[in-house]
């Protein structure tokens, strides 16, 4: 473009685009007109791109001029400096004058000729000649054509500057108007996440800087320790992939003008607001304007908001959504304070004193008026009173003095109840009354009971909000007779609000119940305490002072270099200290933005050692148990654990008890938006020869809300179980001489090769289909054919009749198959067991006895450490640890194939270790 002809082509291009649009409008089918309006497009971009330059190109020769022309202001400033320093001619404050001279007009300006009086330029013609005389004429007019030239110079400078800002300004809009027109996606590698497949969208002038789409990687990244940096408080909530944007040739990235770039979010509720963070080249995250998309971007049917960049190596973008703020802008704040009222809450004033910011900024004001509500229905808070809402601040910038805060808190201050019951249970309920009550509707019917006087009325009335037209008649009745109380809670019925009327009867019956009232706290014995929290940081207490003449006003100064910050008031029992308090406004902080959630454990069918966690929204607690069933997770912990998690929040577990972690993560972070907390973890027993008695093995699979130590339902446990191998007895509890015969019989009939097993089956069952079915089932609990005969005589054993002698049943099973000997060897083996050394009674008496060096008895009868760690693990006591030990060594398949000197055995083992 070779001259401004860009507003006549600009023009041009508006009108196609007008008459385009009507044609959409009448309906007409667009591709009757397709090709013109795609040549029309090409054109618009051609001219954009090339306006781009121009303005580019002005720029550069104003700026030269604009370096040209201060040159020239210098060297003239020099060449006046060098007349004056030679006494040329001086400055005066002597006004204009004029005379005239041969028909010709001589105007002398503020600079006046040396030696030159104003007494001289006026009187007779003589003095006048003289004067004139001592200067040139010629010198005069010199010196006013420099001063011209002077006031032209500045002139000048004044209009480069302005026109330097109209060409600014034509920049950024030339680069809305062309990024309104080209606009370039960048897909996810994968379809999970937030958003599925949409990564990013670029919109940037076409050819601006030669710029191409594989001129940058764009990635979104969900893993938990990106998007966990997302959130910087509880209030927050992450509601978009991370995405990172770097360069492909690995250099800086540098634009003609800004692109821009949009990232996809969740939609969140009208309560809440969006706030967009990004990190530049590695640096803490910052809050840039945000941009709405454009008409263009419609089409794309997910919310997307973008900011503005020209130059970087590396951009993280992040989205997360918080309560909305009200924003108040601070301007001049350099020479003039600043007070900011919340429209929401007349109790809060927020003074900022001068010099508190340098340049104009703004404050983003959040005032949860609903927290006492929420608070006093928890009772873990009952010992205490909400005072304020929450309120939290956030400046654009650090504050360079300290904020001034002015609040009222919602309690009664310095004013003493009376003891009757019903001014208690007024004071009681004094905060959810200010909150919620309709107090003009409840005054009018109080008045129509000629309660209230005309002077009372007008005198709550006069109060400015609701809030205090409240407190105002509640003062009136600390004193409440029971009478005044029943016209309260008449009036308030009468008001249709009769909630407030049933909360106020029933804290009328409790208090009765108990003479003071589990939730009464005495105004005497109770204090203001104010706590604050800066950057979402620990809470700390404040200090604040009280009007003298308004008792229930308090300020408090924020210290200066603070960004934002939170503050509670509390009304608490004067006895609780300073760290009780702040750590229950750290548990009110943190409940005020959790989400119900419900922790789910289960095993896997065939797999029990295999085990999937998950930790969802509670409302969707069902879904996730069907889908771990489909996946095979159906065992396990029925019981489901339900807690309140922020978003971003971490759940730790660890394996207590006799289970270990073989592999699999130990944590999970939740997230609202995505379902990422799950876990896959393998688990085994820590020490198998433990939890003898028991079919299997028990562990506690804990788990804890972050590092720091929480009070349930914040950490807890599940009792996980893990099948052992499978084993015919439990010590002490069955029928021992069968448990002895089945493994003596199995060890001497695998051993001797005859009988054979399967004639002892037949004559004990009677019943070829029934030998069938046990033989089947040894056959899975054994590894062995000793093992499977053990197996098989237990599960004969476990069907007979409880009366039946099994032992009887078996020895004479024996002789029928002509195996007298062997019957005979056999009832011999099972005698100690019967009534002799090895039988329950004598080894609970041999306990008593052998307590003291059990460890010992255990070491000379073959146990290594792993058995006794496994008998300390077990059992609580050295007296359940022999017992147990004993009962255990009668039964190993070692002591078996000691037959009948297991006794002599035993004796010897006893005697060494007395």
């Amino acid at each position: 473009m070779d001259d401004i002809n860009a507003l006549g082509l600009i023009r041009s291009e508006k009108e196609k685009y007008t008459i385009f649009t009507e044609k959409l409008k009448s309906g007409e089918d667009l591709l009757l007109y397709n090709k013109d309006v795609q040549s029309t497009t090409e054109r618009s971009i051609r001219l954009c791109t090339n306006i781009q330059k121009y303005i580019n190109a002005i720029q550069d020769e104003i700026q030269s001029l604009n370096d040209i022309i201060k040159s020239f202001a210098i060297h003239l400033g020099e060449k006046m400096k060098q007349l004056v320093e030679s006494g040329y001619f001086e400055e005066t404050n002597t006004k204009i004058f004029k005379s005239e001279e041969n028909g010709k007009n001589v105007v002398t300006s503020v600079l006046q000729f040396i030696g030159i009086k104003p007494s001289m330029m006026s009187g007779d013609t003589k003095a006048k000649q003289d004067a004139r005389k001592r200067y040139d004429v010629e010198q005069a007019r010199l010196m006013l054509e420099y001063e011209k030239i002077a006031n032209q110079q500045h002139n000048l400078q004044k209009l480069l500057n302005q026109t330097e800002d109209v060409l600014a300004k034509a920049k950024t809009d030339i680069t809305v108007t062309n990024s309104d027109v080209n606009s370039i996606a960048y897909i996810r590698g994968s379809d999970q996440g937030y958003h599925n497949g949409l990564c990013c969208v670029v919109t940037v002038v076409e050819g601006n800087h030669g710029f191409t789409k594989e001129d940058l990687s764009c990635l979104s990244s969900d893993r938990p320790d990106d998007l966990k940096r997302c959130s910087e408080n509880r209030e927050e909530i992450v509601v978009a992939s991370v995405v990172k944007i770097t360069p492909r040739d690995g250099f800086q990235f540098v634009m003609d003008v800004p692109m821009r770039i949009f990232v996809p979010y969740m939609s969140i509720d009208n309560d809440k607001e969006i706030k967009l963070k990004i990190s530049i080249d590695g640096s803490k995250w910052t809050y840039p304007e945000k941009i709405t998309p454009t008409a263009n971007l419609n089409e794309i049917n997910v919310p997307l908001v973008g900011a503005s960049l020209v130059k970087f190596n590396k951009v993280e973008i992040a989205v997360v959504s918080r309560p909305k703020r009200e924003s108040f802008t601070i301007k001049n704040n350099v020479r003039n304070a600043a007070e900011i009222r919340p429209s929401n809450n007349e109790n809060l004033i927020m003074r900022i004193p001068e010099g508190t910011f340098k340049r104009d900024i703004c404050a983003h004001l959040k005032v949860d008026n609903a927290l006492a509500s929420r608070v006093s229905s928890e009772p873990d808070f009952n010992h205490i009173r909400i005072a304020t809402p929450l309120f939290g601040v956030e400046f654009d910038e650090y504050t360079q003095n300290d904020v001034t805060l002015h609040i009222q808190p919602n309690y009664i201050k310095k004013t003493e109840f009376s003891e009757s019951l019903h001014g208690r249970a007024i004071h009681q309920c004094a905060n959810k009354l200010v909150t919620d009550m309709a107090v003009d509707d409840v005054i009018d019917k109080l008045q129509s009971k000629s309660v209230l006087t005309e002077q009372i009325i007008n005198k709550i009335q006069s109060r400015a909000s609701n809030e205090a037209k409240a407190r105002e008649l509640l003062e009136l009745f600390k004193t409440a007779s029971e009478s005044g109380f029943k016209a309260l809670v008449e009036s308030l019925s009468a008001a249709k609000q009769g909630h407030l009327a049933q909360i106020l009867q029933k804290t009328l019956t409790d208090l009765e119940k108990s003479e003071l009232g589990s939730d009464f706290e005495d105004v005497k014995s109770s204090k203001l305490q104010l706590v604050s929290s800066n950057d979402s940081k620990e809470w700390k207490l404040m200090k604040f002072r009280s009007s003298s003449n308004l008792p229930n006003n308090t300020t408090v100064s924020i210290p200066s270099n603070q960004r934002n910050f939170d503050l509670i008031g509390f009304v608490v029992p004067k006895g609780i200290s300073d760290e009780e308090v702040c750590r229950v406004a750290n548990e009110i902080y943190q409940r005020i933005y959790q989400v119900p959630v419900r922790l789910i454990v289960k095993q896997h069918v065939e797999r029990p050692s295999d085990l999937y966690i998950r930790c969802v929204e509670k409302s969707k607690s069902g879904h996730a148990q069907r889908e771990m069933a489909n996946q095979g997770y159906k065992d396990g912990p029925e019981e489901m654990v339900e807690l309140g998690l922020c978003d971003t929040e971490e759940v730790i577990f660890n394996a207590n008890g006799n289970i270990k972690y073989l592999s699999g993560a130990t944590q999970m972070s939740f997230f609202l938006n995505i379902d990422s907390a799950h876990l896959c973890v393998q688990i085994d027993a820590v020490n198998k020869k433990a939890q003898f008695s028991s079919r299997t093995y028990q562990g506690n699979l804990a788990y804890n809300v972050g590092d720091t130590p929480q009070s349930p339902p914040r950490s807890g446990s599940f009792l996980i179980h893990l099948p052992k191998e499978a084993q015919r007895y439990a010590p002490l509890t069955l029928d021992v001489p069968v448990k002895a015969a089945a493994k003596y019989l199995a060890w001497q009939l695998t051993k001797r090769g005859s009988p054979d097993p399967h004639d002892l089956y037949m004559k004990l069952c009677m019943d070829a289909r029934k030998v069938k079915v046990l033989k089947n089932r040894a056959n899975r609990e054994g590894n062995s054919e000793r093992k499977c005969c053990e197996a098989f005589i237990m599960s004969w054993a476990s069907q007979r009749p409880k009366q039946e002698n099994k032992v009887t049943t078996i020895l004479e099973s024996l002789m029928e198959l002509d195996q007298d000997s062997l019957a005979k060897e056999t009832d011999s083996f099972l005698m100690p067991f019967i009534n002799g050394f090895l039988s329950e009674k004598s080894i609970k008496e041999f306990s008593t006895k052998l307590e003291p060096k059990w460890e010992l008895l255990a070491r000379k009868l073959g146990f290594d450490d792993e058995d006794i760690k496994a008998f300390y693990m077990d059992f609580d006591n050295d007296r359940m640890r022999v017992l147990h030990m004993l009962d255990r060594w009668r039964l190993e398949e070692s002591t078996i194939e000691l037959a009948t000197d297991i006794p002599v055995t035993l004796l010897e083992a006893m005697d060494s270790v007395k």
